[in-house]
């Protein structure tokens, strides 16, 4: 990944609206890494630091609409052209390259990018999985879906009142957030012509046989595959659903 300064020459208008305006749709269409920015003035000049998955990520063909928009509008205002300056390469991830062509994808809660390749593990940028221009509202809809996933998992993650109603919510498979979460798996597969497997949420406190024994919680069919353990991202995969999930770091 790479590293980034977005520079606005903002002497003579107040644009830190319409920045972060812009920054909502970077986001949105994955040209830059969601919740990993930041916004700073000084001597005229607003610089917004930010990662992206590629060299080419501020291209127009990767904006869309609403995101060029903006751009333009900003450009307007301040009499110039905003610049994107390369600082280097992302420290935490100075060897990450776009996967090509993956065999299954992958729609999970945590990563740079909600949609992994299956084969790599790597996240993919949104824009390069559908058309920005599309006007397809899928952008949104997965957005709309991670914040919500993010909301869910941090009550958790923070273990006070609300953690039980929190865990049932994000390992339960009929729940809201899950429901969506297959539903959007559905129009990714359709979108893409790549069979697109939903990742559950198995932080359970069990026991390790209960675990491994655990059935595909949609078919109840057997999903676990042979020889993983701990350390694998995906333990349990089950074809005819769709769904994946991993060995429980809490099981005893």
């Amino acid at each position: 990944m790479y590293a980034y300064e977005i520079i606005i020459q903002n002497h003579n208008t107040d644009i830190i609206h319409d920045a972060y305006t812009y920054l909502y749709f970077l986001e949105a269409t994955g040209q830059i890494v969601r919740d990993k920015n930041l916004v700073s003035i000084e001597n005229g000049l607003l610089t917004i630091s930010v990662f992206t998955f590629e060299k080419d990520a501020f291209l127009k063909a990767y904006h869309d609409k609403y995101g060029w928009e903006t751009k333009k509008e900003i450009e307007s205002k301040i009499g110039t052209r905003i610049i994107y300056q390369q600082k280097g390469r992302d420290a935490d991830n100075p060897h990450y390259s776009i996967p090509q062509n993956p065999s299954f994808l992958l729609f999970r809660f945590g990563w740079a990018s909600p949609i992994l390749s299956e084969d790599t593990y790597n996240p993919i940028p949104l824009y390069r999985l559908f058309n920005p221009w599309s006007e397809n509202k899928i952008f949104d809809d997965i957005r709309y879906w991670d914040r919500e996933y993010s909301r869910i998992f941090h009550l958790w993650i923070s273990s006070g009142s609300y953690e039980a109603f929190a865990q049932k919510e994000l390992k339960d498979i009929n729940s809201a957030l899950n429901k969506e979460g297959l539903k959007l798996c559905k129009e990714i597969e359709k979108l893409t012509r790549k069979p697109t497997f939903y990742h559950l949420f198995n932080n359970r406190t069990w026991s390790k046989n209960e675990d491994r024994n655990q059935k595909c919680p949609l078919c109840h069919g057997e999903w676990l595959i042979a020889g993983k353990n701990i350390d694998d991202a995906i333990a349990f995969k089950c074809e005819k659903c769709r769904l994946t999930s991993e060995l429980s770091p809490d099981a005893v």
